[in-house]
């Protein structure tokens, strides 16, 4: 190439670009601009900007944050009342100043959840979850200040509704940077009995509660002490805890011809006694017990638990687990251990029929029985009741 086509070329190329200018590049924007996704708020911040204007006029009476910054709360879970929710309950916003500050305490801790429980996780879980919430006690059982016990909530979605300890509410979540709050149609209520207590007065339940004693007191009287004590389970205690009791009424018990305490007794002496030791199981060495019919019949009841095997997390299952997850069935629920008591499984079915919950036994296979009610929560746990029949017979 010559001189003069070097020249030439470069001449060219400044021109172009002396003509390109920016400005001649851009195009014109049209319409309004697209938004950017706006950052999430904290729960604190959500709060603020809420409506909830007596659950806000609560936590400032009880000071709230200092609660969470004391506890070192970093992120957590607000279950929150709508106003209208806390009028029906009898709560105004001109009245909260002049309640006793403790009963304030109580009501936002129970409400309150250090942990977060996003909503979109809550939405992919089988069933419920339990979460503790804030408050404690220590003024009953064996529970202390030292080792208070800790009141549960148990959270899900079943059918686009908000599950709480069994109760549905309408799914209104706020999501934020570090929890979640969740508006409630109506101010939840602590579990304020246990289950023996609910048992206790209910007349229905006399015979489920004499079947119990007779069953203890029957192992006391041969062994010299009483290896499974059912009879415990029903009072709240750090030792256990809480877990699932399904109730016979005495209406059950006698449509299986078990209608006087003497019933029961014939019952238990059908096969003999023994005394606990170390037996085979599934290739395995646990230390369990030979129990008579009467034991296994009221086994069914509550997850083949005892006192002597009892739960050390929750085993607490509402209506709407046992709807939506299938997997409860023949589920290990305890995994046991090798020389201590062995592994226990749910060995009970439910489905869904007619708008009815059954229940049945997987083996031996009996007809369902329904669920007349369901979802009694108590402090140690949540009672469901069976009116037609047995589990186990």
């Amino acid at each position: 190439m010559t001189m003069k086509k070097i020249v030439y070329t470069l001449l060219l190329v400044i021109s172009c670009c002396m003509a390109c200018r920016q400005e001649d590049a851009q195009v014109t924007p049209v319409g309004k601009p697209i938004p950017g996704a706006p950052a999430p708020a904290t729960v604190k911040a959500l709060l603020d900007s809420s409506n909830l204007t007596i659950y806000k006029a609560i936590c400032q009476r009880v000071n709230l944050d200092s609660i969470l910054a004391a506890q070192q709360v970093a992120a957590y879970t607000l279950l929150v009342p709508s106003d209208s929710a806390f009028n029906a309950a009898g709560y105004t916003k001109a009245g909260i100043a002049g309640m006793n500050i403790n009963d304030l305490d109580s009501l936002v801790l129970y409400h309150a959840i250090a942990n977060p429980v996003n909503s979109s996780n809550l939405q992919q879980s089988l069933g419920n979850i339990a979460q503790y919430s804030m408050l404690t006690a220590s003024d009953f059982a064996d529970y202390s200040p030292w080792s208070p016990y800790r009141y549960f909530l148990y959270l899900g979605i079943h059918q686009g509704k908000l599950m709480v300890n069994g109760h549905a509410h309408p799914l209104r979540a706020l999501d934020g940077l570090d929890g979640t709050i969740y508006i409630l149609d109506e101010v939840l209520k602590k579990p304020a009995f246990d289950m023996i207590d609910y048992l206790g007065s209910h007349a229905e339940f006399s015979q489920f509660l004499e079947a119990y004693h007779i069953s203890d007191s029957t192992n006391d009287d041969y062994i010299g002490y009483n290896i499974q004590d059912f009879l415990p389970l029903l009072t709240s205690s750090s030792q256990c805890a809480p877990f699932t009791l399904i109730v016979p009424t005495n209406h059950a018990f006698a449509q299986a011809g078990l209608k006087t305490p003497d019933d029961f007794r014939a019952l238990a002496g059908r096969s003999p006694m023994d005394y606990p030791n170390y037996r085979d199981i599934g290739g395995k060495t646990y230390y369990a017990a030979v129990f008579n019919p009467l034991d296994s019949m009221l086994f069914s009841t509550h997850e083949d638990l005892s006192y002597f095997n009892r739960p050390s997390y929750p085993l607490v299952y509402f209506s709407n687990d046992f709807s939506d997850n299938g997997s409860l069935a023949n589920a290990l629920l305890m995994p046991g251990d090798l020389y201590r008591p062995p592994p226990v499984y749910m060995r009970l079915r439910f489905q869904q029929t007619g708008g009815k919950l059954l229940v049945n036994q997987l083996s031996p296979v009996f007809a369902p029985v329904p669920l007349t009610t369901t979802d009694i929560v108590c402090r140690n746990g949540v009672i469901h009741v069976i009116d037609d029949n047995l589990l186990a017979h």
